[in-house]
């Protein structure tokens, strides 16, 4: 009698957080995220978008791309409020683009679309 673990599937992993970021001198800088935005990987963007707002040369605007966010959740719209609080404190634009009808939807019900504009595409 066969063992069923042996030919078992692997468990899934948990969906990773890629990020990538593009320089458009002189001062914009646009970070691609693609992936969830979970528990798991806020701290992730957080650190990201945190080390962009310090940099040596910091930038005039940040945009966040967040067209190829599969998820987001509470941790992940708590890191961009974060980001966008920092961003206006010290004088840069912050917005989003690339938001999912859903994500609009969201960030309206929770009153944020001040907070986080979104950028026309």
């Amino acid at each position: 009698m066969s063992d069923p673990s042996v030919n078992a599937s692997p468990p899934e992993q948990p969906a990773g957080l890629e990020l990538h970021m593009q320089v458009k001198p002189p001062s914009l800088v646009i970070l691609y995220v693609r992936g969830d935005i979970d528990v798991a990987t806020a701290p992730e963007l957080e650190r990201a978008l945190q080390d962009m707002l310090t940099a040596a040369q910091p930038v005039a605007r940040l945009t966040v791309d967040v067209s190829a966010v599969s998820f987001i959740g509470a941790k992940g719209l708590r890191a961009l409020e974060t980001a966008a609080i920092e961003a206006n404190y010290s004088g840069h634009q912050f917005d989003l683009s690339g938001c999912s009808c859903y994500l609009i939807k969201l960030l309206d019900l929770l009153d944020m679309t001040v907070l986080l504009p979104v950028k026309a595409a």
